[in-house]
């Protein structure tokens, strides 16, 4: 979204699958999280 707000006609072109890759890796490294997961790897953390 970045890119696309700073530099849509450079940034956004240039870096469009750099992006979604990033985006797809997080989105699998994060598919199972839950608040409940989230507070038990900070338990010290105050939410």
């Amino acid at each position: 979204m970045r890119d696309l707000v700073q530099s849509p006609k450079k940034g956004f072109h240039h870096n469009y699958w750099i992006n979604i890759i990033k985006l797809k890796n997080y989105i699998e490294k994060t598919k199972n999280w839950s608040i409940e997961s989230r507070k038990d790897k900070f338990p010290n953390h105050k939410i």
